[in-house]
């Protein structure tokens, strides 16, 4: 008998992109609330989406150094809530990001059934569990 313990399926690296364009949505949001300076939120716009595009480019670190200058020009206090709500947003950018990067895409659970290498074949149970 086997000592691993079956922790269920994964999910995709595709629930990560969404993760990823929720706190980009979240720090764009932020930054139309304490009213950026300039084009910022544009920018911010495009560099979220290219976020969820390209989690493995350095475009989720531009866009946390363009929030962070921006709450630092445009925010009345350096504790207000518009700046204490950007912490986790980023924390979960830059996480979801990296984890993103390194997920293939495609691997996964699709539709009850295993997207990964080797997808034709039948496994047995010992087998499911090491993936």
């Amino acid at each position: 008998m086997s000592d691993a313990l079956d922790v269920g399926r994964g999910v995709s690296a595709l629930w990560l992109r969404a993760g990823i364009g929720v706190a980009a949505a979240g720090v764009v949001a932020d930054l139309v609330l304490i009213d950026a300076p300039g084009p910022t939120e544009w920018v911010a716009a495009v560099l979220g989406v290219l976020c969820v595009l390209l989690p493995a480019s350095p475009v989720a670190l531009l866009l946390i150094l363009l929030a962070a200058s921006a709450a630092a020009l445009g925010a009345d206090e350096p504790f207000s809530a518009g700046v204490l709500v950007l912490i986790p947003l980023i924390h979960l950018l830059h996480l979801a990001s990296a984890l993103a990067a390194v997920l293939p895409r495609g691997l996964g659970w699709t539709r009850g059934r295993w997207s990964g290498p080797r997808a034709g074949r039948s496994r047995s149970k010992a087998e499911w569990v090491s993936l």
